[in-house]
């Protein structure tokens, strides 16, 4: 449990050094290379830490929580990635405090945005290109 508690927690915090690269990249400059980078970075990161985390989870079912995350995300990309953000700082504290099963469920729901946030970003690639 230890080595795992290890492994989440650098997952986490290298997922939010990617994540605070990508917003400091989408406010100063605007580079959407460096801004694609860091938040695909942050995207396999927070992946890793789901799957660390759901293999310390009991209850194998499906949590209510995994059901409706869809309907409440935002279509801002700021926004989202601040979300997220705070989000994975939330996991970070539970995975510390040793409660797995909160911070596997805000793992999750960051995950989610931040995939959605790769898709708006892709949609603001493609935007800009026409």
């Amino acid at each position: 449990m230890h080595i795992h508690r290890d492994r989440i927690d650098a997952a986490l915090t290298s997922s939010l050094r990617h994540l605070e690269d990508s917003v400091k990249a989408l406010s100063s400059s605007a580079d959407e290379k460096a801004v694609s980078g860091s938040l695909w970075l942050a995207t396999a990161d927070t992946e890793y830490a789901v799957f660390l985390m759901s293999l310390l989870q009991e209850d194998r079912s499906e949590a209510a929580w995994k059901q409706g995350v869809a309907s409440k995300q935002t279509t801002v990309l700021e926004t989202t990635l601040a979300s997220a953000q705070e989000l994975i700082e939330n996991a970070k504290a539970n995975v510390e405090a040793d409660r797995f099963e909160k911070g596997y469920e805000e793992t999750w729901k960051a995950r989610n945005l931040l995939l959605k946030a790769q898709e708006l970003l892709e949609k603001r690639l493609k935007d800009t290109r026409r």
